[in-house]
């Protein structure tokens, strides 16, 4: 599976305790026709679906939104590994349906 299409764009979002802990990539362009927001389960962050957004966005003219669960992003400013340290007992439903919707 390749990890190396990158996406057009990240947008970092709030999480609890965290106000970059969210990243969102973006693929597609913004005057799609269609819209997608997809989003990763336990215990992924986005990189399984990165080759399935991209494809998604190049041939339906889609714009897809791709994050994960809050605490499973795994990037070099942000290992999944702090998110751990910083929320021991994890996120409640309502801590990650706040996070969707930043």
């Amino acid at each position: 599976m390749k990890f190396d299409q990158p996406p057009r764009k990240i947008v970092y979002y709030p999480i609890p305790g965290d106000p970059k802990g969210g990243a969102l990539f973006i693929y597609g362009d913004e005057k799609a026709k269609n819209m997608a927001l997809m989003s990763a389960g336990f215990p992924d962050d986005q990189k399984p679906f990165i080759p399935f957004a991209s494809r998604l966005a190049k041939e339906t003219d889609t714009l897809v939104g791709l994050i994960c669960l809050p605490g499973f992003d795994d990037r070099a400013d942000k290992p999944w590994t702090d998110h751990k340290r910083d929320k021991k007992d994890g996120y409640s439903f309502d801590e990650m349906a706040t996070c969707f919707r930043e």
